[in-house]
């Protein structure tokens, strides 16, 4: 897609409502979180691409909450209930092995700092998408055995410890409780001496109130989201690191095929433009939660050399031993080398986001470095 026909549909999507015509063809996207959710409105961006890339012969009905939960989702797409929707594969471990082998090396991302504070999700984003729609052919396939589609993938910002209590050193961590939402996070818990507590990001208000853990792995851009802002007292953002990657337009399979070659063309061209809405909301709650914890009265530490240093030889331990997991249950005896080349993509990826600052210039970029290379014809079709 040209330069300029590419701004002109951008331009277009900022100011186009979601509203539909009357010969438009719907399509049911479903996701896990709220009508109120941030993530919500970016979504309906999304909406208003895909309705006017495709010169309103498809339109999009949005299922907050409601049609699926983000458990559910991945089956419910799977058999129809939904057309698209958002997809934790994370979630499902057994279904997509080898997306989630390269999703959980996330940790492998250094944090950006000063004015690129808050574009991991950008760079990661990017790398892991390209990487699934370019270099992946046994991921297509798994997505494929699940009857699904995947466009884009997101990450949200770096996790870091949200407490109770100050967090600064392996002292403090020393026994410490500590609620996980991802498998490499509890496995660093479980390195650094603390006590990884399994649970669900819902509980996690009532578990830090009532003193049951004393701090939570989480993005600060989600701290609103989840109610705990009154709660947390202290907060450590560097580590443990890493993001929570998602497939976020996720397509059945037997839908995503029957659409045209141009309609595909132009979900892939709705895809950059969503994907960047998304990403960019999550800096701007990353800004505005910072703000509000700190108006609040919490503290901000900075985790100390050792803690740090010890972060880091569990990245390292924690990708060989991964590989070892991957080559004996999925026989794959290249995982090394497949984290060896990714960590090089998210190289590039880090150097590409660096200098994006608009929505508008991000999607332009997942645009020219991934979806215009995907082709329509024959991506995902049966």
């Amino acid at each position: 897609m040209h330069r300029s026909s590419f701004h002109a549909a951008l331009a277009a999507t900022i100011f186009i409502g979601t509203g539909t015509t009357a010969m438009a063809e719907q399509i049911r996207y479903a996701v896990g979180a709220p009508p109120t959710a941030p993530q919500v409105q970016a979504i309906e961006k999304y909406a208003a691409a895909v309705e006017d890339n495709t010169n309103g012969e498809l339109s999009m009905k949005i299922y907050a909450l409601s049609l699926l939960s983000f458990a559910e989702m991945s089956d419910g797409i799977r058999d129809g209930m939904a057309d698209a929707g958002w997809v934790l594969t994370p979630y499902h471990s057994t279904e997509y092995p080898h997306t989630n082998f390269v999703a959980e090396s996330s940790m492998m991302l250094e944090p950006l700092s000063g004015q690129s504070e808050g574009k991991e999700g950008w760079a990661f984003g990017g790398a892991l998408t390209e990487y699934i729609l370019q270099d992946c052919p046994r991921c297509l396939e798994e997505f494929a055995d699940q009857n699904q589609v995947p466009t884009a993938i997101v990450g949200g910002t770096w996790y870091g410890l949200i407490c109770t209590s100050p967090v600064k050193s392996l002292a403090d961590l020393d026994g410490a409780r500590i609620r996980t939402g991802a498998a490499n996070q509890a496995r660093w818990a479980e390195a650094l001496n603390a006590v990884p507590v399994q649970m669900s990001a819902n509980e996690m208000h009532e578990a830090l109130d009532r003193n049951v853990v004393d701090c939570s792995t989480l993005a600060v851009s989600d701290i609103q989201n989840y109610g705990v802002e009154e709660t947390v007292t202290d907060i450590t953002p560097a580590v443990p690191g890493g993001l929570f990657p998602s497939s976020v337009f996720q397509y059945n399979r037997d839908r995503w095929s029957s659409f045209s070659t141009g309609q595909r063309e132009a979900l892939l061209r709705a895809a950059a433009i969503g994907a960047a809405a998304i990403l960019t909301r999550y800096r701007s709650d990353l800004k505005e939660a910072q703000s509000l914890m700190a108006e609040l009265g919490a503290s901000f530490h900075q985790a100390d050399d050792e803690v740090l240093e010890a972060t880091d030889a569990f990245i390292e331990q924690d990708i060989k031993d991964a590989a070892d997991v991957y080559a004996q249950e999925q026989g794959n005896e290249n995982g090394e080398q497949i984290l060896s080349d990714f960590r090089q993509r998210l190289s590039k990826w880090r150097g590409l986001v660096q200098d994006v600052e608009s929505e508008e210039a991000l999607a332009e970029l997942y645009w020219k470095e991934i979806f215009s290379r995907v082709d329509p014809e024959t991506y995902g079709v049966k």
